[in-house]
């Protein structure tokens, strides 16, 4: 994630991390990461706690914390949109065979 400068944005740094980290393809974990969004979305759930190889991330409707399970760190607090729009963007750029840049406006 990076600003308009090109620069990486400091306060989206947790949420890459575990993003990258524990979502490796399109249909195994990142299918996992777009239920559990829809879960929160639909109501089914209001509170999911989603273990993954090196990252925890708790999910609310509201909003979504990281801590990582090796001292990568913790909190890193996202809105729900934010972290929809990530994970939903990341998943896109796994299934795209060419791994093109994708590029969105990301709500503040």
């Amino acid at each position: 994630m990076v600003d308009d400068a090109g620069g990486a944005v400091e306060h989206f740094r947790l949420m890459c991390s575990a993003i990258d980290g524990d979502v490796q393809s399109a249909d195994g974990s990142g299918a996992t990461a777009l239920e559990e969004i829809r879960q929160i979305e639909s109501g089914e759930s209001a509170y999911i706690e989603s273990d993954g190889n090196a990252w925890v991330t708790y999910i609310t409707p509201d909003k979504v914390w990281f801590e990582g399970l090796y001292s990568q760190g913790e909190g890193g607090e996202v809105s729900f949109a934010q972290y929809k729009l990530a994970v939903e963007t990341y998943v896109r750029f796994l299934a795209d065979p060419k791994k093109k840049p994708i590029e969105v406006d990301f709500p503040n």
